[in-house]
């Protein structure tokens, strides 16, 4: 194909090479997937269009790119031309599976093109035959991705015109029908995996399948397909809580409930109760609320007992993580626990025990503090939720999991069981970075600062606290008003404050704020403000000992040996991938324990003590 075949020859315009401009026509180059010939026509309106007018217009690429210079030949004239020339070109098969394939959004797999694109006129057995030959004619483009084998695209100014000659073949509803329904088994059989032990390799499936699984419900729902839409929806809600989609989740589950009237079906209520779990964690808990309800509502009247129990575990930990109706939850809860003989799912047993543990630790004595902090109502709770703990790891549910060492951590913390605390909240971390689960990595970063602030490493938690912020921000998960009010967050916020004074406290929490999500978690596991260790000999750097481990932090005593060899600030943060201002306050710590002036006295310092940095080339 010509259109790919003109890079050598490419004629683009002066441009005035303003940073808006630049920008613009990276932009365009992006939207045009480095399509050479489409880029020259595209760039050939700058006579008519401003380069920022170029780029708007591009979600018509073919409209836009209609003129060619004049000395091309004619099927070079314009994009659609080319295209034109390309596709009469192909065997009737080969149009016929071109067009179906349009339907794909980010990309398709062999299994999903057999899926969609046989039907009439095409064996699915002739599929990959046939797939191969536009792969060949570089109509498709084919790349290696995860666990499949390979993966398809089509480029967008191709996918457009693709779409075009299936809306002119008649047979665009039913292909869009057979996507839907393929995509829909896909999330079915996602969904339990989601909750045992191929979570990772699922979550990041349907990440990559996330265009497609757009595509599918704006279809379902754009043709009143609302049973369908919603079988969709609940299926994948799971996905969206732990990749931190709630938005976007919360929003196709509201659509189909809001379009589905009078309708009274289970899948309906799970919708209820999916929606209501995703407002919940977006700090919405009015809209939690209601919709929970509906969701109870809905199934008592089809009589649902495990429904009925889940929706009751739900609404008791959306009142009491929210701090809303409290008055009613020992009637929830008392219900729950009536029915629980008849629940014969673990994973909602499992819940209710949770949802039982949460109302025993909010409880408030007469003196206004909370019952946990009683030895007797402590050890009910971590009762309730080794429980609970246990049962999600039988059943192998890792939100479960992730729920029980939440609120077990804290409840170490609360208690003051900083090492026990510790090790939950550790657990939980490396457990939510294998999902890349933002809910889990907020509460494990906001309970390490707790713990930082309890063992007076100040300057730590006002970091931490920080960077659990940027998280919230990043994933749009909020931790909810019992969290703080169970750990006395704004009384340790003030001593933390009064300790370091406003100038340092400020200057950390920027530090923490700057922080990657990545970052963060690698700083929570950390032990920079812990008492200070040995760094380990190894043969490519020698073990610190003497009065430098006696004054230097376990991050200092690594940061000195890396001065020691010479490197910079700025080579330092990106060897340890911390900021370079972090580096320059660690240095200065460092000088002012030592008692130095230079950087230099470091290295003589070291060498003297026998030990001599290495030569990094």
């Amino acid at each position: 194909m010509c259109l790919f075949l003109d890079r050598a020859r490419l004629r683009l315009p002066d441009f005035d090479l303003t940073p808006n401009n630049t920008a613009a026509i990276a932009q365009i180059c992006r939207k045009l997937e480095g399509i050479p010939l489409a880029i020259e026509l595209a760039t050939a309106r700058v006579d008519a269009l401003s380069i920022g007018q170029i780029s708007e217009r591009l979600r018509d690429q073919l409209g836009l790119l209609s003129a060619g210079g004049r000395t091309a030949v004619p099927r070079q004239q314009t994009l659609r031309g080319t295209l034109d020339w390309s596709y009469e070109l192909l065997s009737e098969p080969e149009q016929m599976l071109f067009g179906r394939l349009s339907v794909f959004a980010g990309g398709w797999t062999l299994e999903a093109a057999e899926a969609v694109g046989a039907g009439e006129g095409i064996e699915e057995c002739d599929v990959l035959k046939l797939l191969s030959r536009l792969v060949d004619k570089s109509l498709v483009m084919s790349e290696a991705s995860g666990a499949d084998a390979l993966r398809y695209r089509m480029l967008e100014p191709i996918r457009q015109y693709a779409r075009e000659k299936l809306e002119e073949s008649g047979e665009a509803e039913a292909v869009r029908h057979r996507h839907a329904a393929y995509f829909l088994s896909l999330a079915k059989r996602a969904e339990p995996e989601l909750l045992a032990g191929r979570q990772e390799e699922w979550l990041e499936r349907l990440e990559r399948e996330h265009g497609n699984l757009r595509a599918a419900l704006g279809w379902t729902f754009s043709r009143e397909e609302t049973e369908l839409g919603l079988l969709l929806g609940t299926a994948l809600w799971r996905f969206w809580d732990m990749h931190g989609h709630l938005s976007e989740g919360r929003g196709w589950l509201e659509r189909g409930i809001s379009t589905s009237g009078s309708m009274k079906t289970r899948t309906k209520a799970r919708a209820l109760n999916g929606a209501g779990y995703l407002a919940l964690w977006q700090g919405d808990y009015e809209a939690a609320e209601v919709l929970v309800k509906e969701s109870l509502t809905l199934n008592r009247e089809l009589e649902d007992e495990e429904g009925i129990a889940f929706a009751l575990a739900n609404l008791g930990v959306v009142s009491v993580l929210g701090q809303r109706n409290l008055a009613s939850v020992p009637a929830l809860l008392e219900e729950a626990i009536a029915l629980r003989p008849q629940v014969r799912n673990r994973r909602t047993l499992a819940y209710m025990l949770v949802c039982e543990g949460l109302v025993l630790a909010s409880q408030i004595d007469a003196e206004g503090t909370y019952m946990i902090h009683d030895k007797s109502t402590a050890v009910r709770f971590q009762g309730l939720l080794e429980q609970s703990l246990g049962l999600f790891h039988e059943i192998g549910e890792r939100r479960g999991v992730d729920l029980s060492l939440v609120a077990l951590g804290f409840a170490e913390l609360i208690l003051g069981n900083y090492g026990r605390a510790t090790a939950l909240l550790r657990e939980l971390l490396h457990l939510s970075r294998t999902l890349d689960d933002k809910l889990s990595t907020q509460y494990a970063v906001f309970g390490f600062a707790s713990v930082a602030a309890s063992q007076g490493q100040f300057a730590r938690a006002a970091r931490l606290w920080a960077a659990a912020d940027a998280v919230r921000e990043a994933s749009g998960v909020r931790l909810p008003p019992l969290t703080h009010a169970l750990t006395g967050y704004e009384g340790r916020v003030a001593a933390v404050r009064a300790e370091l004074g406003e100038e340092a406290f400020e200057e950390a929490r920027r530090e923490g704020g700057s922080m990657t999500v990545e970052q963060a978690v690698e700083y929570a596991l950390s032990e920079e403000e812990s008492a200070p260790l040995v760094v380990p000999a190894t043969p490519e750097q020698p073990a610190i000992s003497g009065p430098a481990q006696q004054v230097l932090t376990r991050r200092e005593q690594g940061i000195a040996i890396l001065v020691a060899q010479g490197l910079t600030n700025r080579q330092i943060a990106s060897e340890l991938s911390i900021s370079e201002h972090t580096v320059a306050t660690h240095v200065k710590k460092i000088l002012r324990k030592l008692g130095f002036h230079a950087r230099s006295q470091v290295a003589t310092w070291l060498t003297e003590q026998g030990l001599f940095p290495l030569d990094r080339h």
